[in-house]
């Protein structure tokens, strides 16, 4: 069994200045100092593993950055 994470959700496609890399692996430091582990998804390259980290039940929350100005 793992433990509980969080699921950090990046389109890195639409992303041409990659802030949603520098916000997910500000949020996923400052989860890991929390004791949560964390798991950054591109959503687009690995759709099936998003869907996934959505239905587990030890998933506990997911954050989604669509790009930009999106979030």
């Amino acid at each position: 069994m793992h433990a509980n994470y969080a699921a950090i959700l990046v389109r890195n496609d639409i992303d041409v200045w990659k802030h949603a890399d520098v916000f997910a692996k500000e949020l996923k430091d400052a989860f890991q100092k929390k004791n949560l582990e964390t798991k950054i998804i591109n959503y687009m390259e690995s759709s099936k593993q998003a869907h996934n980290a959505l239905q587990d039940k030890q998933c506990l929350f997911a954050v989604c950055f669509n790009g930009f100005g999106s979030e």
